[in-house]
């Protein structure tokens, strides 16, 4: 239990870098 909830803590995490780095890279494209 302890396990799973870490590893979503660890996923959503991960979800929310790559979701910056993507609009970091479309807001450079965009210029």
């Amino acid at each position: 239990m302890l396990k799973n909830t870490k590893f979503e803590d660890c996923s959503y995490k991960t979800k929310i870098i790559v979701t910056k780095w993507y609009l970091n890279i479309s807001m450079e494209q965009s210029i």
